[in-house]
């Protein structure tokens, strides 16, 4: 019995120590208050080395997995503000994506301000 508590005990301390942290900011409210539209930048995706697949294949498919869940993720953004959750615009993922590789072509890196203009 004293067994059964003390796998009980150890058990639940590690499924509460082994849930997720939620960032929160505390002027994260006041200061998303001025924006009116949000955008989704392009992530940056890594593919592990494969055989039989060359380093212009990889680097392709990095892109094309970076435009792909940018585009998920405005979709998850459309749908969240459609249900009312989320009280912004959200610029289009095509136009992000341009506006992004355009600056890029000009430039290597972006800081956040220079994203920030951009889009």
């Amino acid at each position: 019995m004293k067994n059964n508590n003390l796998v009980m005990a150890l058990f639940l301390s590690l499924l509460l120590s082994s849930c997720a942290k939620v960032y929160y900011s505390p002027d994260a409210e006041k200061i998303s208050n001025r924006h009116k539209i949000i955008a989704v930048a392009i992530p940056k995706v890594s593919i592990p080395p494969q055989k039989k697949i060359t380093a212009d294949e990889l680097i392709k498919m990095s892109e094309k997995e970076a435009e792909i869940f940018q585009f998920e993720m405005v979709s998850w953004l459309l749908k969240r503000k459609n249900d009312n959750k989320i009280h912004v615009n959200i610029l289009d993922a095509s136009t992000s994506f341009a506006k992004n590789k355009k600056a890029e072509d000009e430039e290597k890196f972006l800081t956040p301000a220079q994203l920030n203009e951009i889009l």
